[in-house]
């Protein structure tokens, strides 16, 4: 259990990042928050690999990085995780706050600062 553990405090981290809490990682990844509380308290061990795949997705990890954690590998990205918060969202934006967020980005990029800052 000791690599489970592991990898629920792992995943906490990384969820407290990006996640204000454990329902809304939940809702991202597509799972139900008994199983993201299960998980991260270390509570077992015996998760479907679809489940290991939608937490890896979530957090922008590259496949089975959930059981070379539990293995006690490194984690592997292979995405921000903020780019797959932002395309959870992306899909129920207005076309007004899309066009918003494009702007936003592209003058951020071409000034190479945040605005305000």
């Amino acid at each position: 259990m000791e690599g489970w553990v592991r990898l629920g405090r792992r995943v906490a981290a990384e969820r407290g990042r990006h996640w204000r809490s454990r329902a809304a990682f939940a809702r991202a990844a597509g799972l139900s928050k008994r199983v993201v509380d299960d998980l991260e308290l270390g509570r077992r061990s015996n998760y479907a690999e679809t489940t290991l795949a939608a937490i890896e997705a979530a957090l922008g990890w590259t496949p089975g990085t959930c059981l070379r954690v539990v293995q006690g590998g490194k984690v592997q990205r292979e995405v921000d995780p903020s780019m797959v918060r932002l395309m959870d969202a992306w899909v129920r934006l207005p076309e007004e706050a899309r066009a918003m967020l494009v702007e936003i980005a592209e003058r951020a990029a071409r000034d190479g600062r945040w605005p305000g800052r």
